[in-house]
């Protein structure tokens, strides 16, 4: 946040730099975190956790984790953003008719 309490979403100007001493915004900030917390496959809890509360579209507010119930949420959560990314295709319209 800027002295004037704005976000600083993407790269701050110099005035931004100097009062909150970064030369980054929360954008890059997040997506930083995001990759390092990526690296440790054997922790996804954290990044699961992470992306729920620091997200960066409006459906990763409602990512699940895990546990301790045996499956891979990062993969479930991937597939599930596929699946919504291309939701058009899963939708059919039309009259249908039985054949035979």
């Amino acid at each position: 946040v800027d002295k004037y309490g704005y976000s600083v979403i993407d790269k701050p100007t110099l005035e931004q730099e100097k009062f909150i001493n970064k030369t980054y915004g929360s954008r890059e900030y997040i997506n930083n975190t995001r990759a390092a917390l990526l690296l440790d496959p054997k922790d996804i809890d954290k990044y699961n956790e992470f992306v729920r509360q620091n997200p960066i579209y409006y459906k990763e507010c409602f990512r699940t984790t895990d546990g301790d119930i045996g499956f891979n949420t990062k993969i479930i959560n991937e597939r599930i953003d596929e699946i919504f990314l291309n939701e058009h295709i899963w939708i059919r319209t039309g009259n249908f008719y039985w054949v035979g």
